[in-house]
């Protein structure tokens, strides 16, 4: 059986329908879906899911009586699993209905303990913003190991893993919007084997609003520390008020810059015109940080692309 945690803040409660209806829908039928509410004032979001209990037995909802934070709910939904594998999902992300069997197929047939997958990007009315054909599948473990030091190449939202992992990881670590980043490196680190499915079995939301944009600057240097300590190996040992220290002062105008800079790249990526390459290029050079962010992507995707073609040669 999966376990599938989602946790809710305050999404519409349209976009959370559907994100649930997702899941429910899977053609892997063999899941218990586990909710936690981390906002007991959210009512119309409560009110949905109490329906959703009333129709669906393997629902199962916690409603937290005050605000714990995202890192906290996820390790309470997944103290309640009662499944062997955990599935991750988002509450305003739509996975596609054989995400489940997909990702459980490809994990048995490889023999792995955690698997991710690629996924579409769509904007807050469902349109599509950028479509992932179809990739190689990453499946060798020093590929794997070389690409996680670089940077995060896992979907969280896309995530199944083996629960026995968490005998040795235990739980997500107060890593400042990098939680993900920090629990699957130390999943790396040790010696788990992780694979990543190059099918997209995910509709992933890019909210301009959300909090992942706000932080965008602050997830990015705490992103930083959690590479660096993976290229020494040293993740595990180093503690999360350790991987949040900042070098450096963030200002409303540099974060507000930084999340700008984020939004005008997606822009681009979509319409791949020179109005929004230049749209994008200007935000890249009107503040601290953007350079070194933007040419690090871009050096970050020519190096995965070096690494896998190796692989694939």
């Amino acid at each position: 059986m999966i376990s599938v945690i989602m946790c809710v803040y305050n999404e519409p409660v349209s976009v959370l329908n559907k994100s649930i209806e997702s899941i429910l829908a899977q053609t892997y039928s063999n899941f218990e879906f586990i909710i936690v509410v981390d906002n007991p004032n959210a009512a119309d979001q409560i009110h949905l899911l109490q329906a959703k209990l009333n129709t669906n037995k393997n629902v199962k909802v916690i409603i937290n009586d005050t605000n714990i934070g995202l890192v906290n709910s996820l390790n309470k939904g997944v103290s309640w699993a009662k499944g062997e594998f955990i599935a991750r999902m988002d509450a305003d992300d739509i996975a596609f209905s054989d995400r489940f069997e997909l990702e459980m197929n490809f994990l048995k047939k490889n023999n792995f303990d955690f698997v991710s997958s690629i996924a579409n990007i769509i904007d807050e009315n469902d349109e599509i913003l950028i479509t992932r054909r179809k990739e190689k599948d990453i499946i060798n473990q020093n590929i794997i190991s070389k690409l996680l030091k670089i940077k995060n190449v896992t979907v969280h939202p896309t995530w199944l893993f083996k629960k026995s992992i968490l005998k040795t990881i235990h739980e997500y670590r107060s890593v400042d919007s990098a939680e993900d980043y920090d629990f699957v490196g130390r999943v790396m680190e040790k010696k788990f084997k992780i694979g990543i499915l190059g099918v997209p079995t995910l509709k992933y939301r890019f909210n301009e609003k959300s909090i992942s944009r706000k932080n965008a600057l602050r997830q990015f240097f705490v992103a930083k520390n959690v590479s660096n300590a993976l290229k020494d190996m040293t993740l595990s040992e180093t503690s999360p008020s350790d991987l949040n220290k900042i070098n450096g002062k963030i200002t409303k105008e540099t974060e507000s810059r930084f999340a700008e800079a984020i939004i005008n790249g997606v822009s681009f990526k979509r319409n791949k015109n020179v109005h929004s390459l230049i749209t994008f290029l200007v935000t890249v050079v009107s503040a601290k940080y953007l350079i070194y962010f933007s040419f690090s992507k871009y050096f970050s995707s020519l190096k995965r692309k070096i690494i896998i073609r190796k692989d694939v040669e």
